[in-house]
């Protein structure tokens, strides 16, 4: 109705206020640490700043440091107590625990409630907020608030609710063992969820950042930092999407426990963990074969079509732009229960299919943009937020300005050609990078995708599924052999930007920089177009000021 429509409104807008001065002020001291490190008299010093809103201590480890202000509950996503690699994982685990939220809230489970929670993206970091709840340490009866030390399930109420929940998302109940494997509780979601009867009479549940079952992906040794070394504690952000559940449930009838004993030790003493494993690397290898390869088929019949049949009332000959055109590749990969994070597989899959399925190449070309456009800006965004988190920790300044020029400056980085040779290394250096975090964190493990979605986005000649082609002018052009130094004269980002404004050129990096665009919200003003250029003074100085 209109009323929680407004509330909902008014809650998202003092939210995101708050959780922009949280941000800004992430490395600023408490009034106690000012006082520790300045002495008692600090507050006489007209140089020191302290946090306006400071941390509160409510316990758990998984969700960050957490703010309380004005009966909204802000935890901040950082690594702080080491639980995860670092901030960006997170971030993760605080999306997921918003997904998992939306899940638990479409079972429409009658009784049980559920807080209202959104998130705040800013500068590199991210917080989850929701509202206060009339809750303690003393209404928990149900899951586990300290890790495991004692699990509850002493609310048959309660109870029900869960299992009614849990079998609307083909989650299975199971066997929890506290840590000490004193007692046994059966269980109906993720141990670690907790179940509240609060002081207002009402039944909550919280803490869904586990709540779907752990995706196995050490299956495809992924997750290595730079120097090798595998990433800690992936299993905790690294998660089925409750569409594959709900699908493989449908097909095999057979409900996937969100405790696995690939991750939690306290159900390998269930007489079923056997049976746990085995059909959660089923659900494994069904997302491997069927799922991503039926959902390439897919999105090829589909571009397929809109270069076919005219869809929108444009011609076969028209250009490129219409098969871009509200292609939402992301609801289509959630929709079949697809994590982003296999995009590098799917694009495999679409370069390996079978020439008679597809009438011609010109299929198989822009679904392969359309893929590789999407996993290089989320790597460059991945990347940007690291630079910016970086950036903050070394000026500890509450403003915004500093970070604008350095986004202004990377971008410049990533997408100019100079033929200036210390430039270029920046240049490369980059992009090294961004080659890592496509083979490592999108599931480009076949070198020759990888160097086709590297080189296309690039605006290099990139290889085909069966020879090199390129997209330019909204025709296809083949080549036998990848030249490296037949590059589109791309120029500046202005150039990109101007490019992508007038529809009249398809280019890797003008689709790279279109979607990149849109995921980071950037938004450029007339002054900052004309601003643009590789480093000049101009940009340092004033560059920051357009981007909005």
């Amino acid at each position: 109705n209109d009323s929680l429509l407004q509330l909902i409104q008014d809650f998202n807008s003092v939210v995101k206020m708050y959780g922009r001065i949280i941000i800004l002020e992430r490395h600023l001291p408490t009034r106690a640490e000012a006082r520790k490190r300045y002495g008692v008299n600090w507050e006489m010093r007209s140089d020191i700043i302290t946090k306006t809103i400071e941390p509160t201590e409510l316990g758990g480890i998984a969700g960050g440091d957490k703010y309380v202000v004005n009966n909204i509950v802000l935890k901040f996503a950082v690594n702080s107590k080491g639980l995860y690699p670092d901030d960006h994982w997170a971030a993760k685990a605080a999306g997921l625990e918003l997904l998992a939220v939306s899940s638990y809230y479409n079972t429409f489970t009658p009784g049980l409630s559920l807080p209202l929670t959104t998130l705040v993206n800013f500068l590199g970091y991210r917080l989850i907020a929701t509202c206060k709840l009339p809750i303690s340490p003393d209404t928990l009866v149900y899951g586990s608030a300290d890790g495991g030390v004692s699990v509850h399930n002493r609310n048959e109420y309660f109870s029900q609710m869960a299992r009614f929940a849990g079998e609307k998302l083909s989650l299975r109940s199971h066997e929890i063992c506290n840590s000490s494997k004193t007692e046994k509780k059966v269980i109906h979601s993720a141990w670690d969820m907790e179940g509240h009867v609060g002081r207002d009479g009402r039944f909550y549940f919280l803490d869904f950042a586990r709540a779907m079952p752990s995706d196995p992906i050490r299956r495809h040794n992924w997750y290595h930092d730079s120097s090798g070394k595998k990433l800690k504690n992936v299993a905790l952000v690294t998660r089925f999407r409750p569409e594959l559940v709900r699908n493989f449930c449908d097909k095999y009838h057979k409900k996937l426990s969100p405790d696995s004993p690939l991750e939690c030790s306290c159900v390998r003493d269930d007489p079923d963990e056997a049976e746990y494993r085995n059909d959660i690397m089923m659900a494994a290898v069904y997302l491997d074969t069927d799922v991503i390869g039926e959902l390439a088929g897919r999105l090829a019949f589909e571009v397929q079509d809109r270069i076919y049949s005219g869809r929108d009332g444009r011609s076969e000959d028209s250009s490129m732009d219409s098969i871009f055109e509200n292609f939402d590749l992301i609801s289509r990969m959630h929709g079949r229960g697809v994590n982003i994070r296999y995009i590098g597989m799917l694009s495999h899959y679409v370069r390996s299919m079978d020439r008679n399925f597809l009438r011609d190449l010109q299929v198989v070309v822009p679904l392969l943009t359309i893929l590789y456009a999407e996993a290089t800006a989320r790597a460059i965004k991945n990347f940007l937020n690291e630079r910016i988190r970086q950036h903050m920790e070394t000026l500890t300044l509450a403003v915004e300005a500093p970070y604008r020029v350095l986004l202004i400056r990377e971008l410049n980085i990533f997408f100019r050609y100079d033929d200036d040779p210390k430039k270029r290394e920046e240049t490369e250096a980059r992009w090294n990078q961004i080659r890592h975090s496509l083979h490592e964190y999108f599931g480009f493990l076949d070198l020759e995708s990888l160097e086709a979605c590297i080189l296309f986005m690039r605006g290099v000649w990139m290889p085909g599924p069966e020879r090199s082609c390129l997209l330019q002018d909204s025709q296809l052009y083949y080549r036998r052999k990848v030249e490296l130094n037949a590059r589109i004269g791309m120029g500046s980002i202005q150039s990109l930007l101007l490019e992508a404004d007038r529809n009249k050129k398809v280019t890797g990096p003008s689709i790279l920089f279109s979607r990149l665009s849109e995921l980071t919200r950037f938004r450029f003003s007339k002054t900052a177009l004309q601003q643009f250029q590789y480093d000049s003074p101009l940009l340092q100085e004033n560059g920051g000021a357009g981007l909005r």
